[in-house]
């Protein structure tokens, strides 16, 4: 019997892992794959430097990862704040260490759903 291993899924799985050693994540966040990229942005053990590497990734689903993230620092949302793809900021808006700084940028959104999201915050001053 032969076994196939998907290299880049075991790549993501490592990647995805609680108990991934910080060097081993921060070879992954330079992975060429997307998908090994998004497991390193949504994982809480990631580290400041290595998200905010990863709130630059080209591709958004990466991106997404990182403003999901619950480890997030402030500093990285708030630069998430200015993404230009709407649903990184929708989910920044809902992000609880989102700083009042970037959601008083996201208070005048071009999107009214996310102007909308921010007023209806309970911890914005309106």
């Amino acid at each position: 019997m032969k076994i196939v291993v998907d290299r880049t899924e075991a790549r993501r799985a490592l990647a995805a892992r609680s108990d991934s050693a910080p060097q081993m994540l921060a070879l992954l966040a330079q992975d060429g794959s997307a998908a090994v990229r998004r497991a390193v942005a949504g994982n809480p053990q990631a580290g400041d430097e290595l998200l905010g590497m990863l709130a630059n990734d080209v591709e958004p689903n990466v991106r997404m990862a990182v403003a999901g993230n619950p480890a997030t620092p402030p500093e990285t949302l708030c630069a998430l704040a200015a993404d230009p793809a709407e649903p990184i900021r929708a989910r920044i808006v809902r992000h609880p260490s989102t700083s009042p700084q970037a959601l008083a940028a996201l208070a005048n959104d071009i999107d009214e759903d996310i102007r909308r999201n921010v007023a209806a915050r309970s911890d914005v001053a309106i």
